[in-house]
This record gives C-alpha cells, structure tokens and sequence, in this order.
C-alpha cells in the first residue's frame, strides 16, 4: 500500500513491470518519461520501491495515446500533467450529448471544441469540413497536434472511463482519415523525385499518424505515397522493389504490431532507401540500418532529408 492518500483511486498500486505491460511500452519508457518529464510513480513506502497509482496510471495513458498520435513527447506530457485526475468522473466546458461528454485538455480551443461537439452528434460530414477548415487555415501540424489528437485523446479516454462513446471515435476517426487523405492528395509538383512510402506494419490497423506525417510533408513539398494498413512483409518488398522510394516510415502502435524480426526481409536498394520505424510497437532486433524515432519531429525531419538527398 502507499502513503496514505486522499484520493480513493491511489490505494492500488503497480510496478514499473506491471505498467509497462498495460500501456504496451517499454519498462525503460517509463523511466525516461519519468526522468525527462516528471510522469513518475508517486507512490511509495519506506524500504520499497516506488509504485504507481491509479493517478499516475492515468497520466500515462494520456502520454502514450498523444504520444500514438504523433504529438511531441515534451507536449504530450504538458497536457498529460495537467489533466485533474482524483475521479473517473471527467468535468469539462464541451456541452454534453446524451450521457457522453469529451474531456478538456487545456490544449483544446475553438476549433477543437467545435470539432469534438460535432463528432458528438456523430456528423461525419461537419467534421471533415472543419478538419479541412482547420487544414486551411492552421497547417497540417498545427491541425494534428492542437485540434485532432487532444480531441481523439478526449473521446477515447471517455471510452476507457465509461465504456461508451465507441461510436463517436469511430465517426472522428473515419472523418480525419478522409479529410488528410484528401489533404495529401493535392500536391501538384513534388521537390522529391523519388516518393516517400508510408505503411503499417502486418498487422497494424492504425494510420492516422501516417495520414499526419504525409500531410505534413506535403506542405513542404515532399510528395508521399499511402499503402494502408495490415501490410504484409513480402508485400511491402514488393512495392520497395518496383518504386524504388526514398524513405520508407513503417507505423507500429502495439507490440502485437511490432514483431521486428521480418524487417531484415526488406530488401537494400542501390541508390539506398532509407527506413524508418515510427510509433511505440517496435519490438528491439530491428536490423542495424533502421532508424527508430519517437517524435513526429525527428521523423518530419529524417524522411525530408532522404527525400532531397
């Protein structure tokens, strides 16, 4: 047991292990988050290790979706720090629908707010005209990070606290994939003469932030091209072998997802395609040539640079 507490939620406690295990992260992200950011365990009792609480468990949770979503570790756990966290019971400013309200970030202004009360009434078609709005008028980046993935990160931690609300992830996330589908599709004249490949790994199904990645790139003149999810190995060498691209950024989300082993299958092409694991999945044995990144920055950065190499 840890010290005492007045929140009811921090009387159970967990290990570093037993975190790792329910977020799907390594035991050593943990101690980085808790090193670089201060998302540490709270608990603790004279001659034991620390533990994590309820409270803490929850701040994690918003870290590594955020994380999933592309956005930076250092904003991630800005927001992650201020969410009050004594009761499963979310207040907010979002005007409620039914039984179903969307928890505010403290990241999330009008747009978001207005987007979030949209996917609410479960109108696919206003949320992609406000994500493409946002889309216009603030940049892909700016879209991701500030508007679409606190408002995913609101809806789905509703989802986890109260079991409802599936629905509604379903209608944003199904509007988002559209609307950055389409955003990324319009680029005239690409600076890259050969493509950037954006893929899931085998059995991966997300791919928003792939979708972000590719919309970011092509505000800067960096033409992409889209596999989709579930991508098979030899599939994947297939598309290498006949476009000789790039970069190739391969999404994993869940270590059910990110079975490195396979990745040696790829094959090294002449002129050299760079590769690229994104998102928190990956399993450690992934070949020598592979480059991990963690931060939508450092991935934006390391596929325009082979882009225009």
């Amino acid at each position: 047991m840890t010290a005492e507490s007045d929140n009811p939620l921090d009387e159970v406690t967990f290990t570093v292990a037993s975190v790792a295990r329910r977020l799907g992260v390594a035991p050593a992200t943990l101690r980085t988050w808790d090193r670089r950011y201060g998302l540490g365990p709270s608990g603790h009792t004279a001659g034991l290790h620390r533990r994590y609480n309820e409270s803490d468990l929850r701040r994690l949770e918003i870290m590594r979706r955020l994380v999933n979503q592309g956005t930076p570790a250092s904003e991630a756990a800005r927001a992650a720090m201020k969410i009050s966290l004594s009761s499963v019971e979310i207040e907010n400013d979002i005007t409620p629908v039914g039984e179903l309200s969307v928890t505010d970030l403290s990241l999330v202004e009008a747009p978001a707010r207005a987007l979030a009360r949209t996917a609410l009434a479960l109108d696919s078609t206003g949320c992609m005209a406000l994500i493409n709005q946002a889309l216009g008028t603030y940049g892909a980046k700016a879209t991701w990070s500030e508007i679409i993935s606190p408002v995913l990160t609101s809806v789905g931690e509703r989802w986890l606290n109260t079991g409802r609300g599936i629905e509604v992830e379903h209608v944003l996330s199904q509007s988002i994939s559209s609307a950055l589908f389409q955003y990324t599709g319009e680029l005239i004249r690409p600076r890259n003469h050969r493509t950037i490949l954006m893929t899931a790994s085998a059995e991966e199904q997300h791919t928003l932030p792939l979708l972000a990645t590719s919309a970011i790139l092509k505000e800067q003149q960096i033409g992409c091209s889209f596999l989709g999810p579930r991508v098979p190995v030899n599939s994947l060498s297939s598309a290498i072998k006949r476009i000789g691209p790039a970069a190739v950024f391969i999404w994993s989300q869940t270590e059910d997802t990110g079975d490195s082993y396979h990745l040696a299958e790829l094959p090294q092409m002449r002129p050299a395609t760079k590769y690229v694991l994104g998102g928190p999945g990956w399993q450690p044995g992934w070949p020598p040539h592979f480059v991990r990144v963690t931060d939508l920055d450092d991935a934006i950065n390391l596929l325009k640079a082979a882009a225009l190499a």
